[in-house]
């Protein structure tokens, strides 16, 4: 324990949270402000800016199932297959909440249902642990 109290962070080139601060689109996303989220991107704020953990704000809006925000934040262009530092993207959050309107926003906005996260999920193979059949079908017709 006192070994691990002496210790000096590792730097491997990765921003902490306390060297990052957190975007105001983020938090206006998460609160689920729609009039905030617009003024913000009124601003120049970007999109796409992300927190120190890489979550971006739509990934922001579809974890607390803001989904007037998620429309906006996609119709302004943000990146619907964008990342978290461990991989996962706002599908695969929306698969794990098990909200089908917010999928189902993100697939017609062109989610991938390939991409891989950190522990080689996909989008269809988090669905498929959830057991929700029909969150399974309406991935696995993504596919295409």
């Amino acid at each position: 324990m006192l070994l691990l109290a002496v210790q000096a962070p590792l730097s491997l080139g990765q921003e902490t949270a306390e060297a990052k601060p957190v975007p105001p689109l983020y938090l206006a996303a998460k609160s689920g402000d729609l009039r905030a989220v617009r003024a913000l991107i009124a601003e120049g704020h970007d999109v796409n800016a992300s927190n120190a953990a890489g979550r971006s704000a739509l990934m922001s809006a579809v974890y607390f199932r803001n989904r007037g925000v998620v429309r906006e934040l996609l119709t302004e262009g943000a990146n619907v297959d964008d990342a978290d530092r461990q991989g996962r993207t706002a599908l695969m959050i929306a698969v794990v909440n098990m909200d089908m309107s917010t999928v189902e926003l993100l697939l017609e906005a062109g989610a991938s249902v390939a991409v891989e996260d950190k522990a080689k999920n996909t989008p269809i193979t988090l669905a498929e642990k959830t057991k929700n059949k029909k969150l399974i079908k309406l991935l696995e017709k993504s596919k295409g």
